[in-house]
């Protein structure tokens, strides 16, 4: 047999092979995964049931429900006292509304002036009346949509373990010319409006700053952080706050007749891309399950 006529033969034996091995891998590809093979169901290898996002269902990805594709994002710029009541309640609101909460806290009179420059926001909620009337005055807010949030209180707040004979009270910062006093800026945070209120209803305001007595703090946080330190003899902060930490004691709570209400007030920024939403979110905290984790942070319903 020639060389010429070997290698056809050889040539078509090989086609014959290519097909009969494409014509098995054909049939075998229909077949599903052997349980416990190597599919994306197998032992170990589960994707836990995630959705198209990459989420769980209900881990609060996407609004934090199954089924919740592209949950809307809402900016909330909130007074920082109500910090941790608010990232408490964020995944039950999320799950419930289908949206996602972003927040920005901070001091309140800073806030108003990042919604008066253009900074996105859906909800404003301040610590004091002031801000938002500013916000309404300008026309930045919907009027319609106020609504008073929650209540507080002002206390001395001192350093935990200081002496019982030693400790700062309001009567006996009228006859302490020693004592330092930590309070909020008076023109933008408004737990510093209500201390200075309160340290002029005492008559010692004026004499404190001049004798340079007072630390002013950019933000009720702040001036908790100066008495946990031990760096001034007490700070006046809202009740709530001196409640969160376990290196200050409340030796004094302020008669609420020294100061104009610690009222929260609340409203949707103008111009929201989810104006709905937000005000959903306001009505949950006033009048909702909101106001339960509110009250838990030791919050008092605005109205009763």
């Amino acid at each position: 047999m020639g060389l010429k006529t070997l290698r056809s033969k050889s040539l078509a034996w090989a086609v014959v092979v290519l097909m009969l091995v494409g014509l098995l891998s054909a049939c075998g590809s229909g077949n599903p995964a052997p349980s416990g093979g190597s599919g994306s169901d197998a032992a170990g290898g589960s994707t836990g049931g995630q959705t198209e996002s990459g989420a769980s269902p209900g881990t609060g990805q996407s609004g934090g429900r199954a089924g919740c594709k592209d949950a809307p994002e809402l900016v909330v710029s909130a007074a920082i006292s109500l910090k941790d009541a608010l990232t408490e309640y964020q995944p039950v609101f999320e799950a419930k509304e289908c949206v996602k909460l972003r927040f920005n806290f901070g001091a309140s009179g800073q806030l108003m002036q990042q919604i008066e420059q253009g900074a996105p926001a859906d909800v404003f909620i301040s610590a004091g009346a002031k801000q938002v009337d500013e916000l309404e005055q300008k026309g930045l807010i919907d009027p319609a949509t106020r609504v008073d949030v929650v209540k507080n209180a002002l206390v001395m707040a001192v350093k935990k373990g200081v002496p019982e004979d030693q400790k700062l009270t309001f009567e006996r910062l009228k006859s302490d010319h020693l004592a330092k006093l930590a309070i909020g800026e008076p023109k933008s945070v408004p737990a510093g409006t209500y201390a200075k209120e309160v340290l002029d209803h005492l008559g010692v305001y004026e004499e404190m700053e001049k004798a340079k007595r007072l630390v002013f703090g950019m933000d009720v946080r702040q001036v908790l952080a100066y008495v946990e330190t031990g760096e001034v003899d007490g700070g006046l902060v809202y009740r709530t706050d001196a409640a969160i930490s376990d290196r200050v004691e409340v030796s004094d709570t302020a008669d609420p007749s020294w100061h104009r209400p610690i009222v929260y007030p609340g409203a949707v920024v103008k111009g929201s891309r989810h104006p709905d939403k937000a005000q959903a979110f306001l009505r949950a905290l006033a009048l909702g399950d909101g106001q339960e984790v509110l009250r838990r942070y030791g919050f008092e319903p605005a109205t009763k």
